[in-house]
Parts: structure tokens; C-alpha cells; sequence
């Protein structure tokens, strides 16, 4: 697969002690992936349904589920700022633009403004160091 190439696949015919590879391509290719895009939609809609309305628990679950681990309180506290800021920005629509990168979706954006802050930060939490290395 093309987008795996991106992240410094191992050979297989190899067994040795792999470097830790990081290229701004990696986390370019996250960004822009209409496969992580339609997955964190649908993931964020899964998480809402076990959530409920409350933000805070929102972030718990993400954190829980994509990362495996409590966000801390910092970590927490810009979560609930970064869904204010973009439900409100949703809200407004105009100060959008359109994001054209990939093509087209293969799963639609939430109408509803705080659901669609909820994907975006599914969506940063994929691209999250912690989501991407193994440890």
C-alpha cells in the first residue's frame, strides 16, 4: 500500500532494531487521508453514542479509545477549548473554507456543529504521537 510506504515499513526479510522514523510526509499523509477523515467521522459518532452530550467525557472516551490512556488535566482543558472554538466556528460557516484535498468523502461531515468539532478532534487525535508510535 502506497500510504503505508509513508511510514517506513519494515522488511520482512530483515530482523533488526528499527530507528525511530519521523518525516513531516507522515504526518502529512494523516492530515490529508480521506481514510482517516471518514474514520474519525465515524468513530466520533460511535464515540458520542456511549458519551452523551457532556464534552468531558467526550474526551475521556476519545483519549481512552484512540490513544489508550486518561487525557491529563491540561490535555483536557484545551480539548474543551478546541471544541468550543470549532462548534463555534461551524456555527458561523463563513469563516470556513472548503477543504478539497482528498477528493470526496467517503463519509459525510455532521450537520450538527458539535458533532463535527467531535470529528476534528477524533480526527487530531489520529495524527497524536501517541496514537502512531508504539511503545
Amino acid at each position: 500500500m502506497t500510504f503505508l510506504s509513508l511510514f517506513d515499513s519494515a522488511n520482512v526479510s530483515d530482523c533488526y532494531r528499527r530507528s525511530e522514523s519521523i518525516a513531516p510526509q507522515q504526518a502529512l499523509a494523516m492530515v490529508n487521508s480521506s481514510l482517516t477523515l471518514a474514520q474519525s467521522r465515524l468513530l466520533a459518532a460511535e464515540l458520542t453514542r456511549e458519551a452523551g452530550s457532556a464534552d468531558a467525557t467526550f474526551v475521556d472516551t476519545a483519549f481512552v479509545r484512540v490513544l489508550g490512556r486518561q487525557p491529563t488535566a491540561a490535555e483536557q482543558q484545551e480539548c474543551a477549548s478546541f471544541l468550543a472554538a470549532q462548534a463555534a466556528r461551524f456555527r458561523q460557516g463563513t469563516a470556513l473554507s472548503t477543504f478539497t484535498g482528498t477528493g470526496e468523502a467517503a463519509v459525510k461531515p455532521a450537520a450538527d456543529p458539535g458533532q463535527r468539532a467531535r470529528e476534528n478532534l477524533v480526527h487530531v487525535l489520529f495524527n497524536h504521537n501517541d496514537f502512531l508510535t508504539i511503545r
